[in-house]
């Protein structure tokens, strides 16, 4: 089931870095205009930031790690060792480069689909808090509105008695 989820992974990454790539050829204006969005929360610009930096390390990590199994793939690596304490034998655990490095994509995949996870939560954190907000202005118009009527009628009659 993990294996399925991150050859998805796997998949959309490779799927988004083509997209992505035309995206910027095609039609620079729309990438452009999404980046000349200025948000006005400190937070939300920090988090953007730290997200986008993550996200584009994983991927080139990711890159790295397909192109080392391709390049070095029958070479042997040493992963470490077991025992070799005081009077004994050290075994080294060996293992072939590109199997090393499925290895490591895989668990790039699986922090890959924690920092989408913590993503997806910012984001619908944000969306709450955004509409509290909303909800907190309306109530603050209606009360300013219910307050611009009382004093117009007050002022009407005011008016009228005088």
């Amino acid at each position: 089931m993990k294996e399925r989820r991150v050859k998805k992974m796997e998949r959309q990454t490779k799927e988004e870095m083509r997209t992505k790539a035309t995206a910027e050829e095609d039609d620079g204006g729309s990438i452009i205009e999404e980046k000349n969005k200025k948000d006005k929360s400190v937070s939300r610009r920090i988090f953007n930031w730290g997200n986008t930096k993550v996200k584009e390390r994983y991927r080139q990590q990711i890159e790295r790690t397909s192109q080392r199994e391709k390049e070095e793939g029958g070479h042997l690596c040493s992963i470490g060792t077991l025992g070799g304490g005081l009077g004994s034998v050290a075994h080294c655990l060996v293992s072939t480069r590109a199997e090393r490095e499925r290895e490591q994509r895989q668990n790039l995949f699986k922090a890959e689909l924690r920092r989408q996870k913590w993503e997806g939560c910012w984001y619908e954190y944000q969306d709450k808090r955004r509409d509290k907000k909303e909800e907190k202005r309306e109530k603050e118009k209606l009360k300013e509105e219910k307050i611009r009527m009382a004093s117009e009628s007050l002022q009407s009659l005011h008016i009228y008695f005088s």
